[in-house]
């Protein structure tokens, strides 16, 4: 049995595109890291503020390809994919290990439409 692992995550592109961002597999696909910021509104002592986390994703494909012409630095989008947690040993022999999200979907271009929340998160 698989178990569930999907994600939907709204937010902006954190940076313009830079070429250590695109890679192409031996097969010839397209591999594509970039990562987003996502706020969230939180009220605190009766003040509402602004609270970010970032994530890191990775798209392969076609959808990459398309995708990478369209990167820039506060680009809303919305993905939908799947966690993917990636582990390695440092120079110095410490295991590390970070979570990507696999982009399966995006939409960078109707994202109005889908972030369209208030400060307190209520759709408007």
């Amino acid at each position: 049995m698989t178990d569930l692992n999907n994600v939907t995550v709204g937010g902006r592109i954190t940076s313009d595109l830079q070429d250590r961002q695109v890679a192409y597999l031996q097969n010839g696909t397209c591999v594509l890291n970039f990562s987003i910021a996502n706020n969230k509104s939180v009220q605190k002592n009766g003040q509402w503020e602004n609270e970010c986390s970032f994530f890191d994703c990775i798209i392969f494909g076609k959808a990459a390809e398309n995708l990478k012409g369209k990167i820039r630095k506060g680009l809303k989008i919305v993905i939908v994919g799947r966690l993917e947690q990636q582990s390695w040993t440092d120079t110095n022999g410490d295991r590390k290990s970070k979570i990507k999200i696999i982009v399966e979907h995006y939409d960078a271009e109707k994202t109005n439409d889908l972030m369209n929340y208030d400060e307190g998160g209520q759709w408007q």
